[in-house]
């Protein structure tokens, strides 16, 4: 049986960060990027507003929680021999406003899969109402091993739609790379 490891983000106070906001008349939900494939069109509806000077880590910090990933995590992923890669949109359209040349080949992540593979039974979730629909919180993940496809190596989650899940392949390709403001978290599977 596989393993999976949840995306998380390290970021301590040395590191750059960014704040991002919606447009004027951005109407777009942030957490889109964890549900679809996100482009150009998409990141055009928001803009960087605030730049904090720091160590430019591999995954950018901001407000949103969106994995915003330099051009070494950029080549890691694109290099994965694995099915099912996650779409990289390149970062330029938000700073067209604050000209921000040290985010040059920085890419969103958003992914091309979505699966309705979450254990409801576990006692570790805590929901917005009873329906179940979109998870609060938890402390532990647990995945339904046979609801995700065999040749699923990078995805979201339908009921937490602010996650994405790796397969242990993929996470052993970018764990050895040793990159900055990541951490893995394993998630269990029934």
């Amino acid at each position: 049986m596989n393993k999976f490891y949840q995306l998380r983000r390290s970021w301590p106070d040395s590191f750059a960060s960014v704040r991002i906001d919606r447009k004027a008349a951005g109407t777009a939900d942030h957490l889109e990027v964890y549900k679809r494939p996100c482009h150009e069109d998409y990141l055009s509806l928001f803009k960087i507003t605030a730049y904090n000077a720091g160590l430019l880590p591999d995954l950018l910090p901001n407000n949103f929680g969106w994995s915003i990933v330099s051009p070494r995590f950029c080549e890691l992923l694109e290099s994965f021999q694995g099915g099912g890669k996650p779409v990289l949109t390149r970062a330029d359209s938000m700073t067209s406003e604050l000209k921000l040349p040290e985010l040059a080949g920085y890419r969103l992540v958003s992914t091309r899969l979505v699966l309705d593979c979450l254990d409801l039974s576990s006692s570790w979730l805590e929901w917005f109402d009873d329906s179940k629909k979109v998870l609060k919180a938890y402390q532990k993940l647990t995945l339904i091993g046979n609801s995700i496809p065999l040749s699923a190596c990078f995805f979201g989650v339908v009921r937490a739609p602010f996650m994405h899940i790796l397969r242990e392949d993929l996470w052993g390709h970018l764990v050895k790379a040793r990159l900055t403001g990541v951490r893995f978290v394993e998630c269990d599977v029934s």
